[in-house]
């Protein structure tokens, strides 16, 4: 299969090496290469990996069994992959899951949403009453009443009610309300690979936890 394929409906495919592909329903695909974007107005289901020189768009679910790489990803609902590699962001409503993290220049998921895994990102934006996992930023950005478990940042946002259950390097002044983070270790930075997110995560002894008012 080559060029350019857009459907109406629901489509399954093999061997795929296209330029876009474009499905207005369901997409199953067998796996591959695409030199291009997809978008997908319902599911998405890749057997394998995905390596995508575009940029994902799927309006509900994205399931890749093994690696995804795009330039950018945008998920109504449900994302998930064994690994994530975006070049510039990775946007999902409702999950984004990983047994080996997600790499991007920018992570958010959406109100009530929750990330399963580590996220390595310059940005990561947690929408209201969402939840997080571990977390290693140059800028995080909690809104109201969200949680996350373990965060190593250079800066952190909070606003009311947010929960740090683990580890951290924040620390907090709770009379002024006032959050500011402890020097990263000089020898941890981000990630320049995707390759071993999970382990290339260094989080700091010390436990805080907050509850801002």
């Amino acid at each position: 299969m080559s060029g350019t394929l857009k459907i109406g409906g629901n489509t399954k495919a093999e061997n795929v090496n296209i330029k876009d592909l474009d499905v207005g329903g369901t997409a199953k695909v067998a796996g591959g290469e695409i030199r291009g974007k997809i978008g997908v107005g319902g599911k998405l289901k890749i057997k394998g990996n995905l390596k995508l020189s575009g940029s994902l768009n799927v309006g509900e679910v994205a399931k890749i069994d093994e690696k995804m790489e795009a330039e950018s990803i945008d998920v109504g609902d449900k994302l998930r992959a064994r690994r994530i590699n975006a070049s510039t962001s990775v946007n999902a409503g409702g999950e984004i899951a990983t047994e080996e993290g997600v790499k991007a220049e920018i992570v958010q998921i959406g109100r009530k949403g929750r990330i399963r895994g580590v996220v390595v990102a310059k940005e990561v934006n947690l929408k209201e009453k969402s939840e997080a996992e571990d977390i290693y930023a140059d800028t995080l950005t909690m809104r109201e009443k969200t949680k996350a478990r373990n965060i190593y940042a250079k800066r952190i946002y909070l606003e009311g009610f947010c929960r740090i259950t683990e580890k951290s390097n924040i620390q907090m002044n709770l009379k002024a309300k006032k959050m500011y983070t402890s020097p990263l270790n000089p020898k941890s930075k981000l990630p320049t690979s995707s390759a071993n997110l999970k382990n290339s995560i260094n989080f700091p002894h010390k436990t805080q936890k907050c509850d801002l008012s």
